[in-house]
């Protein structure tokens, strides 16, 4: 996350330059960091429901209660995590750079 802080921001400056508009700018990084953080959970929940299918099937018990507990909570702190992130970000200024 934090290797690529130089392209980052060669990337951003290059954005900067071509004249984008800081609203466009801020969709396009707000974009990225919404890929970064709920694609792997889009991979997550599909890779356990198939596991709670398999273990309903075995068991015979239905556990998908449980199932929807742990995606609804795991969203609800990936969404706080991706809020606080989107704060921080947004209050910072880039040490007297405009970009």
């Amino acid at each position: 996350m934090f290797g690529d802080l130089d392209k980052e921001g060669c990337y951003h400056r290059n954005l900067y330059q071509m004249g984008l508009q800081p609203k466009l700018r801020r969709r396009i990084a707000t974009y990225q960091i919404l890929l970064m953080y709920f694609a792997p959970m889009i991979l997550a929940v599909s890779h356990t429901a198939v596991a709670f299918w398999v273990v309903n099937a075995l068991s015979g018990m239905n556990l998908w209660h449980y199932f929807w507990m742990s995606c609804i909570s795991y969203l609800i702190i990936l969404g706080l995590f991706f809020y606080l992130m989107l704060a921080l970000s947004g209050s910072r200024r880039c040490m007297g750079r405009k970009f």
